[in-house]
């Protein structure tokens, strides 16, 4: 996101054309960039890894471990293979970035590149053989794990796929590569688009026109259900909708093909009706994980996009009453998010179903747990992006308001994680608990096997760890939209736009 944001960010909010009057040389700036990207990512990369070894080592030493100097010497390669991974994707995602100046759309395919096609080819690899591996091995992501199979002394072969073997070398090798296909282009889109034009259209011009012939601005977009129709219209002609979409089915459908291909009755345990019930659920919801992250970025969009255009001016004079345009950019994005989430959690129970029966299971594709995950993958789909309009209000910024979004729904579920396995059974357990209460939480809805249990009654764990149920994680999510989203309108209601 960052790299992301170094070039587009500029573009789309018009700074760009104060940095050309301040330094003319194109292609110095360019270099400037780089140079900034590369450093300040590799240093947060090594920093990163620093800190976390160090973190780990006192909690390691509290717990009797011993930590001798040959360990700590051990991190110090896989911190610079961190250092020069985000480096490096930095790199990658600001020649996206350059090239597809809309962020939204950015975001989009560099997400693809370094999540949805690594699970799209381990599918491939497990229906076409090893003919894939080669694919594999030239993926980004799968070139940065073998950045980090180094440890001091002890040297793993590095990233294996099948007969293929990524040494870092190698991994290194293939991240420039990629680095040089998208940064020569970027460097040829830089030096000769005209990155300066105003970034106001002709229906902000058309306002101008409007109020200077004394006719009245009002027109039939006035209306609720004009409102809503012209909400429609915007959200598609974004066009991030032509990569959100295909990225979305394939995010859903390839992670539940995956697992679905990759699971059998002995790795659930119990009898094979009850497996099969709860490896229903897991496959069809798979890709949820991912599918959210687009959601939240067209969600973002969709509301940030007229702030960096200045179509928001044209949009409140044909429409006064800011209620009607505020909740219609809700229920265009709501609805279109509650129908297409279902249509590809449908069709993914569907694909799933010889899947399942090749690996021993006994699916029931009308059975209660495909109609649970459905349903309720549906319903958090959708509050993720009511969470991620109330977000882009807020921001009135995409990079801004698609950063928050993966720090609510990644970074920060990840790093509560981190300190609730490390303060387990002692007092300051209550600090990891805390990140129950993050919109993440709401996953345990969606992955709630319907015959497993209650959805209110609270549990702690021995250790002291907060277990929330499937509906007090709803209850979670589902606050945090609602706060979000009306917070927004307030804002919109009152605030200058």
């Amino acid at each position: 996101l960052l790299g992301i944001g170094t070039i587009a960010g500029e573009t789309m909010s018009g700074m760009i054309r104060t940095t050309f009057v301040a330094s003319p040389g194109r292609l110095r700036v360019l270099v400037s960039k780089i140079v900034t990207i590369v450093g300040y990512l590799f240093l947060v990369g090594i920093l990163s890894v620093a800190t976390a070894a160090v973190v780990a080592g006192l909690i390691l030493v509290a717990k009797g471990y011993p930590i001798d100097v040959e360990v700590v010497g051990d991190a110090i390669l896989p911190a610079l293979g961190c250092g020069a991974f985000l480096a490096l994707v930095g790199l990658l995602a600001m020649g996206v970035g350059t090239v597809l100046p809309q962020p939204g759309i950015a975001g989009l395919v560099v997400i693809t590149l370094l999540f949805v096609a690594p699970a799209l080819v381990v599918v491939a690899t497990s229906t076409l053989g090893g003919s894939a591996d080669w694919v594999a091995a030239a993926l980004p992501a799968t070139a940065g794990q073998s950045l980090f199979s180094v440890f001091g002394t002890q040297a793993r072969p590095g990233v294996v796929f099948g007969s293929v073997v990524i040494t870092p070398v190698v991994g290194f090798g293939i991240l420039l590569a990629w680095v040089a296909v998208t940064l020569i282009p970027a460097a040829v889109v830089f030096a000769h688009r005209d990155l300066t034009r105003p970034s106001h259209n002709s229906r902000l011009r058309g306002e101008f026109r409007l109020r200077s012939s004394g006719r009245s601005a009002e027109d039939p977009r006035a209306t609720w259900r004009g409102a809503v129709k012209a909400e429609w219209l915007k959200l598609l002609s974004l066009p991030s909708n032509r990569w959100s979409i295909p990225a979305f089915a394939l995010a859903l459908i390839g992670y539940g093909l995956l697992r679905a291909t990759t699971r059998h009755p002995a790795d659930v345990g119990g009898s094979i009706l009850e497996a099969s019930r709860v490896e229903t659920v897991y496959a069809i919801t798979a890709g949820i994980g991912l599918a959210q992250l687009l959601v939240a970025i067209v969600a973002v969009t969709a509301v940030t996009g007229e702030y960096s255009s200045g179509t928001i001016k044209p949009t409140l004079v044909s429409v006064p009453r800011r209620q009607r345009v505020a909740l219609g950019k809700g229920v265009v994005v709501v609805g279109s998010t509650i129908a297409l989430s279902a249509v590809l959690l449908a069709i993914t129970a569907v694909i799933i179903v010889p899947a399942h029966e090749a690996g021993g299971f006994h699916p029931e594709l009308l059975g209660t747990a495909t109609y649970s995950a459905v349903v309720n993958g549906t319903i958090y789909l959708a509050l993720i992006a009511v969470l991620a309009v109330g977000v882009g209000g807020i921001t009135r910024n995409a990079l801004a308001g698609v950063i928050t979004m993966t720090a609510l729904l990644i970074v920060l579920p990840s790093v509560f994680n981190v300190i609730l396995a490390a303060t387990r059974g002692t007092s300051t357990v209550w600090i990891g608990n805390l990140g129950q209460f993050l919109p993440a939480s709401g996953d345990r809805f969606y992955q709630h096997e319907p015959q497993s249990g209650g959805y209110l009654l609270t549990q702690f764990a021995p250790d002291g760890s907060l277990i929330l149920t499937p509906g007090q994680g709803l209850a979670v999510l589902a606050s945090w939209s609602a706060i979000a989203f009306a917070f927004w309108l307030i804002r919109f209601l009152r605030r200058d736009a």
